[in-house]
């Protein structure tokens, strides 16, 4: 983890419904006041450990080595989430959970944890070196067309991006769900399209039953490149970055050899330069376009490869996050 991270106690003092399958929590504990405020696509920690357990993590040197210290079977269960609001003046700290049942020790503890229940979140110290770009993916440049593609796991981060865009970005955010029921309403540019993908019966297959998982999406987001492509008449341009692109291109495992990581293919902060040019830019230079795509690793996998080696977007201007897939354990 990086150096500008540290664990924080935190209580829950708050609970609410935000759609049928998002939670909001309310956290907050006086140090709080000191966690760091990009928020974004800003990634954090969670521990569910018991008092003992949390006492530990919290006075250890290197909570990381303390935790990765432990046999696995004594580790206590950590999750990857993104905060969707700080206050700081309150010492109170807000995440989204994407919930479908009590399935897992993060479900579990969202949907059935007294209020008053702690836990040990890690994450950036205010005013640290790295705090305000250290576990953030989102590095656009001066790239002011957008395309923001994810599941439900992603969306807390996908309405901390919209809410961040200048007035005059364009683009679209697409975002897949279980059902039209829980789509959420993010503020958004007005160039920004922002689209709910439900997985139910009605965009399901020819029998009446949902989609499978990832196939709303990557039909959705490629339908917007290509049309993006096309509307800019960038085909020349294009070309000559399909070439690129393709010689640049690595395939990547869904999960690493070893289990320990999945796929992730992030555009690094300084790759942008002093333009933010990426993918297909017609014939303007400094209209670029940065694609930033997360969900379960299978569906970021496939997409990774339309867009990076079949329609040559450059690594510079994407980035690939697989956020979980089924079975897999953070370790």
């Amino acid at each position: 983890m990086p150096g500008s991270y540290a664990p924080f106690p935190a209580a829950l003092v708050r609970r609410e419904r935000l759609s049928p399958g998002f939670l909001r929590l309310t956290f907050a504990d006086p140090a709080l006041a000191r966690l760091g405020t990009a928020c974004l696509d800003q990634r954090v920690k969670l521990v569910f450990a018991a008092a003992e357990a949390r006492a530990a993590l919290l006075g250890a040197p290197d909570w990381f080595a303390w935790w990765r210290g432990l046999a696995e079977a004594q580790r206590p269960p950590m999750r990857t989430y993104t905060v969707r609001a700080v206050r700081p003046h309150a010492a109170e700290v807000d995440i989204d959970f994407a919930v479908h049942g009590a399935l897992g020790p993060a479900s579990s503890f969202a949907l059935e944890a007294p209020l008053g229940s702690e836990l040990v979140l890690v994450g950036p110290v205010q005013g640290a070196a790295g705090a305000d770009r250290d576990g953030i993916a989102w590095h656009p440049g001066a790239a002011h067309t957008v395309l923001l593609a994810g599941d439900e796991t992603a969306a807390p981060a996908i309405g901390n991006i919209l809410a961040a865009l200048p007035a005059t970005a364009r683009g679209a955010a697409l975002i897949e769900v279980a059902e039209a029921a829980e789509a959420l309403d993010f503020p958004h540019p007005d160039g920004v399209e922002v689209a709910w993908l439900p997985r139910g019966a009605a965009h399901g297959d020819a029998h009446g039953g949902a989609a499978a998982r990832g196939t709303g999406l990557t039909d959705a987001a490629l339908r917007w490149y290509d049309d993006f492509a096309a509307g800019r008449a960038a085909a020349r341009a294009g070309a000559a970055g399909a070439a690129a692109g393709a010689g640049a291109y690595e395939e990547l495992d869904e999960i690493s050899a070893d289990g320990s990581a999945l796929l992730w293919d992030q555009s690094d902060l300084g790759e942008q330069g002093d333009v933010g040019v990426q993918g297909v830019v017609g014939d303007d230079p400094g209209a670029g376009l940065f694609t930033w795509v997360a969900a379960d690793a299978a569906t970021v996998a496939r997409l990774r490869r339309a867009l990076r080696r079949e329609r040559g977007l450059p690594r510079s201007g994407t980035s690939f996050m697989g956020y979980w897939r089924p079975g897999y354990q953070e370790s």
